[in-house]
């Protein structure tokens, strides 16, 4: 069952979005935040409010397409990205159509939109944030939009990205510049999902990022270059051929990480200063386990990517399940990493770290 549209997205600790130095209008049924910088200007897709709870609170409905400008006082902006939470909590939506050159969709820009059944994505979009089609219970199609042969397409998408959209059957990803990673939970409970392709190849395959999609028989496994262990939990229709292909990726990355098959010259990955200290200053210790005296260490896993980035964050094991979401939240906002090394280049490497929740 998914988690309540609010209480995931404080569990990732998603914020507002900030409009202060943006000018907030709406526009032919839709509400934007327009910004100029120099003779660019460009707008966002925005929500219309937010209530007494910080919900977003939008009154869209029926089939909406943005348009690629929008004129505003005599200027004229381009639509780039649909903002966090725009769409967010909408029932009545049923379809979106976004515009060509559009580049990015916002974390839970379409979450918990419960009555949306179709939405296209161009090809100009290079980013799809946390949990932006969050729970959209009826999404049935996601049309991915073919690159020219010639473009240098990108495309990242954010954790639960499609999370609980259970009667989505299936999703064709086109082939982007770069190999695609799926992060955790990017498709988790998705029930009805029979299928998953892409062209390119599948660098990374988060952490439960298929968990539970029980009707899931379509998968290349022979384009999947590493993944955690639990990614497809939960998945029963695979057939034996599809199961020992899945064995033996994860064979072959056990037997990497060996302690024989690592070189002397391997570099771990480094925190940039004192990450306990950076730890100390940065957790918000959870009200209730401060009232109640809970104190201990929460155990989190995560990857760090060649580029120095986190991702797949995971508690492991803590004294309580509120301690081990802040946990798992302060270790997303931390800075980058100094990158593991091997052979003098950048590689990706898991690491375990304890985070000590102590009382004053």
């Amino acid at each position: 069952m998914s988690l309540p549209l609010a209480a995931w997205a404080r569990h990732h600790g998603l914020g507002p979005i900030t409009t202060s130095e943006n000018e907030k209008a709406a526009i032919d049924g839709l509400y934007y935040e327009l910004q100029q910088d120099g003779s660019t200007r460009t707008a966002t897709v925005t929500y219309e409010k937010k209530d007494e709870n910080g919900m977003y609170r939008s009154s869209y409905a029926g089939d909406v397409v943005i348009p690629e400008k929008v004129k505003h006082k005599g200027r004229t902006y381009k639509v780039e990205s649909v903002g966090k939470g725009a769409f967010a909590n909408c029932p009545e939506l049923t379809s979106v159509t976004l515009p060509s050159g559009v580049e990015a969709i916002g974390d839970i820009a379409f979450g918990n939109c419960t009555g949306l059944k179709s939405v296209n994505i161009p090809c100009s979009v290079s980013h799809i944030g946390e949990g932006a089609f969050y729970a959209c219970a009826a999404l049935q199609r996601v049309d991915f939009e073919e690159a020219d042969s010639t473009a240098q397409n990108y495309l990242t998408l954010g954790e639960s990205v499609f999370y609980g959209c259970r009667s989505l059957e299936q999703i064709y990803i086109c082939s982007t510049s770069q190999p695609l990673r799926l992060p955790s939970t990017a498709f988790a409970e998705c029930r009805r999902l029979r299928s998953f392709k892409t062209l390119g190849t599948i660098s990374d395959l988060g952490s439960g990022a298929f968990q539970n999609c029980t009707s899931l028989t379509g998968v290349d496994f022979d384009r999947i270059e590493w993944a955690f262990e639990d990614a497809f939990d939960g998945c029963i229709g695979f057939s034996e051929d599809d199961t020992a292909k899945w064995n033996a990726i994860l064979e072959k990355q056990k037997a990497a990480e060996e302690p024989d098959a690592v070189p002397d010259d391997e570099v771990p990955a480094k925190f940039p200063g004192d990450v306990y200290a950076w730890l100390t200053e940065h957790i918000q210790y959870p009200k209730k386990c401060q009232e109640q005296g809970i104190l201990g260490i929460v155990s989190v896993q995560f990857m760090i990517l060649p580029d120095g980035s986190i991702t797949d964050v995971k508690g492991l094991r803590g004294p309580d399940k509120e301690l081990i979401k802040e946990a798992e939240r302060v270790v997303r906002s931390m800075p980058k990493w100094e990158p593991a090394t091997m052979g003098g280049k950048p590689v990706r490497m898991r690491h375990v770290l304890p985070v000590l929740f102590r009382l004053p």
